[in-house]
């Protein structure tokens, strides 16, 4: 699935943020729940090295996730907005830097 907008770029819009990726994006809950529980939606499949790069980054505990592309975390105490959307950033563009990878090899 494509962006209109920017690659590597943050929106927000209402309760929820907008991070896209060269070609993919993810969605972000703008805040927690009640349970202090906070989702990410991406446009692709998450791996579990994706997980791995938020579990890894000390400030998520990622509290479950689904190969379709869909994770919940709650923050620890050093969560940032913009170190999150750098993760996501890199995730979605380290994908993309792989499937171009297996084009060329093909």
């Amino acid at each position: 699935m494509k962006t209109i907008s920017k690659p590597n770029s943050v929106f927000v819009q209402g309760h929820q943020i907008l991070i896209n990726g060269i070609n993919e994006f993810a969605i972000l809950q703008r805040r927690p729940n009640d349970k202090g529980f906070q989702g990410i939606t991406f446009s692709r499949p998450l791996t579990r090295g994706d997980v791995v790069v938020i579990s890894n980054s000390g400030i998520a505990q990622v509290v479950s996730f689904s190969e379709s592309g869909t994770l919940l975390f709650k923050r620890k105490d050093f969560y940032e907005h913009t170190k999150m959307y750098e993760l996501i950033i890199y995730i979605l563009n380290r994908h993309e830097k792989e499937e171009d990878t297996h084009k060329h090899l093909a």
